[in-house]
């Protein structure tokens, strides 16, 4: 038997739940669909708004605040330091399951400058739901969320619920984590996770932020975070780092082994306007999309340095 979660939305009224029993429950779908090309995917998250500021290179998020708006605007990326001189740079990554990555590239490009962000999939092994679930980092955090309406409640100190995104019918409503500087939301399915699960979720996930600001997640049994190459309905469900978006140029970042044969690009990237490409460094998928020009010089002058984790100092 289910619980879902009914509650009265309202930032100042007393919340009610309403425990609802429904007497089917949810279908088992085969352990192997978490790796299958077919099934139906989580809702893409909502169209990101274009950029209303120079992002800064402080290695850290930086405050923004939209007037108007009782949300006061952070941006949820990171810009990380750059490294050496003359006309090449690098930085250095961590994906959010604590593997690492050195990006080389012409200075020109000022990729540092673009904003990196996580994504990573994750599935609860209970109640027969095998369907992954993506988080994501909206480039403007809570108040990207807040848009969709006031918050619902509060699942842990740390989690909160949000209503469905606007102009989205196959979304449900959101859960919202915080992870210090970070914010990470989960869109749902429009019939999707039941009390319990969001529970499941909000208890079990963890994040730490790096010294130099990344964030990496765990979880606890239930839930299971994807590993590198994970791919359900076609979408990475691995971890990656999209850098920049926002209304500008895209590229992300996908750890995926026998890159060759089993990676897919992301619907992120494939389905925005404009040029794109796709090319494999290693066991790093990187996937761009922007001008014309950009895309060229991503992919023939990027170069990829990736440590799995647990490898390496």
């Amino acid at each position: 038997m289910t619980r879902l979660d009914i509650v009265e939305q309202g930032p100042r009224r007393r919340w009610r739940l309403l425990r609802v029993l429904a007497g089917a429950g949810l279908l088992a779908l085969a352990a192997g669909a978490l790796l299958s090309r077919g099934g139906d995917p989580a809702p893409a998250p909502a169209a990101e708004p274009s950029a209303q500021s120079e992002p800064t290179r402080t290695g850290r998020p930086t405050p923004r605040v939209s007037v108007g708006d009782s949300n006061p605007v952070t941006i949820n990326a990171l810009f990380p330091e750059e490294r050496g001189s003359g006309d090449t740079r690098r930085i250095d990554l961590t994906f959010p399951d604590g593997s690492r990555a050195t990006l080389t590239y012409p200075a020109d490009l000022r990729l540092a400058e673009l904003g990196v962000r996580p994504q990573i999939g994750g599935t609860l092994m209970t109640d027969g739901e095998l369907q992954p679930r993506l988080l994501v980092a909206p480039m403007r955090g809570e108040a990207e969320v807040a848009r969709n309406g006031p918050m619902i409640r509060r699942l842990e100190d740390n989690v909160t619920l949000w209503p469905q995104p606007p102009g989205s019918p196959g979304a449900g409503e959101v859960l919202l984590f915080e992870f210090g500087r970070w914010r990470l939301a989960l869109t749902d399915r429009r019939a999707g996770l039941t009390f319990e699960q969001r529970q499941a979720w909000a208890r079990n996930l963890r994040g730490r932020v790096t010294k130099d600001g990344f964030l990496v997640l765990s979880a606890r049994p239930p839930l299971v975070l994807s590993r590198p190459g994970a791919v359900y309905a076609e979408r990475p469900y691995g971890p990656q780092l999209w850098i920049g978006g926002d209304g500008g140029p895209l590229i992300v970042l996908t750890p995926t082994p026998d890159c060759a044969e089993r990676a897919v690009v992301p619907p992120t990237v494939r389905d925005r306007p404009g040029d794109s490409a796709a090319r494999c460094r290693g066991d790093v998928h990187v996937a761009v999309a922007g001008e014309r020009d950009f895309v060229r010089r991503v992919i023939e002058e990027v170069r990829v340095r990736y440590t799995p984790r647990g490898r390496g100092g």
